[in-house]
């Protein structure tokens, strides 16, 4: 399968693995634990699409995946004990990724139409506001976010070299860009304590355990 969105919290990581069959695209959700680097249980193909990004909310217990094309303003829920299936949640936006934030309680989801757009909704998926940052020209992949900062992955865009962490603040403005020098696509990005985790297009799905060095203005 070609990898996709990725996320994780507490010992796991989520990893979404599609079939690409133009518009129907199925998608397996791989359960791994990150201590022993095992794959503890994988889904039933599920109707999530492209399955761009996944998202977890410790407060509902539930994975959010961002479908992407052709249904971009429809993202599933996904229990991580079962791994099922377990309905959709409608936007009013086109999005392509996803980031949520628990001392905010607000996610930020990325605009598919604008290059770097978030958009900003409560815990019910009410609309608190859109911030738009500082353009990029890099191809649009996943998305982190936290108390501080939404995080967008980007990879390279026709003769464009590099994949790239940029980090931006809650209004939008854009603060600083690392380089990932890993891996070929760069397809997503999570934090689990203080290590973040990359994960790239290589065949197949491949996961960097990785330690980012970079101040933050």
């Amino acid at each position: 399968g070609t990898q996709q969105g990725a996320t994780g919290y507490g010992k796991y990581a989520f990893q979404f693995l599609i079939r690409k069959q133009g518009q129907n695209e199925t998608g397996r959700l791989v359960k791994i634990d990150l201590e022993t680097r095992e794959i503890i249980k994988i889904s039933e193909t599920l109707p999530t699409y492209h399955s761009n990004d996944i998202a977890y909310n410790p407060e509902t217990g539930t994975l959010y995946v961002i479908h992407y094309a052709p249904q971009l303003n429809t993202i599933s829920i996904v229990d991580p004990e079962t791994l099922e299936w377990e309905g959709t949640v409608t936007l009013p936006y086109e999005v392509y990724a996803i980031g949520y934030s628990v001392g905010r309680q607000q996610y930020a989801f990325a605009d598919y139409n604008e290059d770097i757009t978030f958009h900003i909704m409560d815990k019910d998926f009410q609309e608190v506001r859109s911030v738009t940052g500082q353009p990029t020209g890099y191809l649009i992949q996943g998305g982190f976010a936290d108390d501080d900062f939404i995080y967008a992955s980007r990879s390279p865009l026709n003769e464009d070299k590099g994949n790239f962490v940029l980090v931006y603040d809650w209004e939008g403005n854009f603060l600083t860009k690392v380089e990932i020098k890993l891996g070929t696509e760069f397809e997503s990005m999570f934090r689990v304590g203080d290590m973040w985790y990359t994960v790239f297009h290589e065949g197949g799905g491949r996961l960097y355990e990785t330690i980012v060095y970079k101040e933050i203005p």
